[in-house]
């Protein structure tokens, strides 16, 4: 199990590493020293557990659970403040430590994540639900006009707004019926039905934003559309 430490107190990056290594399930961990180091870490590999301090400088613990998409690893929060829990558990951790713990109840909170079965978001043939804020918000394919590559983040622009949350477009084409949208570039996909006109390298949808179209993924738009050239 590849386990992550976002511990930014020597003393308690040490005491985790030792409770890891006492576990032969466990990697032997990578150690963030802060919320900001973790996030770009958590971008470059995949985690099964993340142990989480929460108060450090810069980015809390709590913020960074928040950026994270939903249900992609176990978290275990540990912290000396218990005025968190309840935000804690609204983001569906599987357990809080707080400081100073007994390698036992380190031990309880390892037994938990091993019998937990992650839940999903609820499932539905017509919508997604996408992340904001910890929390879940239903979009519907119908709604959306186009998605948006944002460098770490996709942007939904849907007939009732817009929506900024932390994901790749790999994973918003995989989580898309394929039928109903196409990605026409590396930073767009559109929605099929919403597409109005089409010009050059360019197709404009029916709010009227115009976006570019990569030129290898032309033919297949125009597939996708049945229109014969």
């Amino acid at each position: 199990m590849k386990v992550l430490i976002v511990e930014d107190e020597p003393i308690a990056q040490n005491i985790l590493l030792d409770f890891c290594g006492r576990i032969s399930i466990l990697s032997t961990p990578d150690v963030a020293d802060n919320a900001i180091e973790a996030f770009e870490m958590i971008k470059q590999q995949q985690y099964d557990l993340l142990l989480l301090d929460i108060q450090m400088p810069e980015m809390d613990g709590l913020t960074l659970a928040k950026l994270l998409p939903y249900n992609s690893t176990n978290i275990i929060f540990t912290t000396a403040y218990s005025e968190y829990t309840l935000d804690a558990f609204e983001l569906n951790v599987v357990d809080y430590l707080m400081k100073p713990f007994s390698y036992e109840r380190f031990q309880k909170a390892i037994q938990k994540v091993l019998s937990r079965k992650m839940p999903e978001a609820p499932p539905t043939e017509d919508a997604i639900f996408i992340k904001i804020d910890g929390q879940f918000r239903k979009c519907r394919f119908n709604s959306i006009l186009y998605i948006e590559a944002l460098s770490d983040y996709v942007k939904i622009h849907t007939t009732e707004g817009s929506y900024l949350f932390f994901s790749t477009m790999k994973a918003m084409e995989e989580r898309l019926p394929a039928n109903r949208f196409f990605r026409i570039h590396n930073s767009y996909i559109v929605a099929i039905e919403k597409v109005e006109t089409l010009f050059g390298n360019t197709v404009k949808i029916t709010n009227g934003v115009e976006l570019p179209i990569a030129r290898n993924r032309k033919d297949k738009l125009f597939e996708l559309l049945k229109i014969n050239e």
